[in-house]
C-alpha cells in the first residue's frame, strides 16, 4: 500500500544532521518533518527554526515511544551511547521504536583528507569516464570523458535528473549525496513496492569486501571471498 507523505523525526542535531540529513528531509516532497531531538535543546531548536520543524526533544526515548512518527533518522554524535547501543564504528543497526516506527543506524569513517575520496575509472574500446565524488575548489562532483578519436578527458555536464530535490549550485557534497539518498529511501516506502536500493544483506557483504581488502593488505596475501572464519585478532570492523 502506497503512502503520500511520512512523517520523520531526526535524532541528532549536529554537523552532520544539520549538512547532510536534514536538508534532505526538508527539501523532499515525499515527507514532513515533525521532530528534532537533541541533548543541547538550543542546539535543536536552532535547527528546527532552520528547516521548520514544529516539535523539539532532549529525550530520544519521548521521540521512539511516540505513535505518529513513519520515520526516526538516527543521526548522533559520541553523546548518545545508551542510545546507539554502544556500537562501533562502521556498524549498522536496525530496530523499531515502541511507537512502530523503524530505524536504522549506520556510522564510518571518512578518508582524511580526501573527504569522501570517492574516484571511479571505466575503461572500454569505445572510450573511457572518469567520475571524482570529492569537493574540490567549490564543485562538490565532475564527470570526464574521453573516445578513442579525442582521447583527451573532456569535462560533461551532469544531467538534473541525478540531483535532489531542492539541489543548489552551493550545497556541499553531502547535501547534495544524502539528499538523493534520503529522497529515494522515502520513495521506498511511499511506493510500497519491492523496490529496495540496499538491505542489510547487502550492507553486510559490502563491509565483508571491505574487511577482505583490509586483511589482504595487513596480512600480504590473497584473500578469497566469503570470508568464513578469520584470526578472531582481526576486528570484524577494521574503521
Amino acid at each position: 500500500m502506497s503512502i503520500d507523505r511520512l512523517r520523520v523525526a531526526v535524532i541528532g542535531a549536529g554537523r552532520w544532521s544539520n549538512t547532510a540529513h536534514l536538508p534532505g528531509f526538508a527539501r523532499s516532497p515525499l515527507c514532513d518533518l515533525v521532530c528534532i531531538c537533541d541533548l543541547e535543546r538550543d542546539l535543536a531548536a536552532d535547527r528546527a527554526a532552520r528547516f521548520d520543524i514544529p516539535d523539539i526533544e532532549t529525550d530520544a526515548e519521548r521521540v521512539l515511544a511516540r505513535g505518529d512518527i513513519d520515520v526516526v533518522d538516527v543521526v548522533t554524535r559520541g553523546d548518545h551511547q545508551d542510545l546507539v547501543f554502544a556500537t562501533d564504528d562502521a556498524d549498522m543497526f536496525m530496530g523499531e521504536a515502541a511507537g512502530g516506527a523503524l530505524f536504522s543506524l549506520q556510522s564510518s569513517y571518512v578518508t582524511v583528507g580526501s573527504y569522501p575520496g570517492i574516484e571511479a575509472r571505466i575503461f572500454g574500446s569505445q572510450g573511457a569516464i572518469r567520475t571524482r565524488l570529492v569537493e574540490e575548489f567549490g564543485v562538490i562532483q565532475t564527470i570526464h570523458t574521453a573516445t578513442p578519436d579525442a582521447v583527451e578527458y573532456v569535462e560533461r555536464d551532469i544531467p538534473a535528473h541525478y540531483f535532489p530535490p531542492g539541489f543548489r549550485d552551493d550545497d556541499p557534497w553531502g547535501t547534495a549525496f544524502y539528499g538523493n539518498l534520503v529522497h529515494d529511501f522515502l520513495g521506498e516506502i511511499t511506493a510500497g513496492g519491492d523496490t529496495n536500493q540496499g538491505d542489510f544483506a547487502q550492507s553486510a557483504r559490502v563491509q565483508e569486501i571491505i574487511n577482505a581488502v583490509a586483511l589482504s593488505h595487513r596480512e600480504g596475501r590473497w584473500v578469497s571471498l566469503p570470508l568464513g572464519n578469520v584470526d578472531s585478532s582481526f576486528p570484524s570492523s577494521p574503521w
